[in-house]
């Protein structure tokens, strides 16, 4: 399963969780919501980071790059933030 079918699973997780009352979210589903989102953007960020440094090192040296190195760094981030918002909203970390 790609990343955004996992991060699709899991907003639809979020969804799927009961309300206290109609269209009324709890405080405390609000905060684990936002800090799901919060660590899926840090993720993000972290593997932009990435992405922005062998960008610039592939500028300054040869052309010959550790791309697939850089990929599976960028996969390791993501998937980490992933299975950490699954953990925060309840979901399987093993799911997918």
């Amino acid at each position: 399963m790609n990343h955004a079918r996992k991060i699709a699973a899991v907003v639809e997780a979020a969804r799927d969780e009961p309300a206290t009352k109609e269209g009324v979210v709890s405080e405390g589903e609000l905060y684990r919501l936002q800090r799901a989102i919060e660590r899926l953007m840090a993720g993000h960020r972290e593997a932009l980071g990435v992405i922005d440094q062998e960008v610039e090192d592939q500028e300054v040296e040869d052309q010959e790059s550790s791309a697939q190195e850089t990929l599976a760094e960028v996969q390791d981030i993501l998937s980490g933030a992933l299975e950490d918002a699954q953990t925060i909203l309840g979901g399987e970390e093993g799911e997918g």
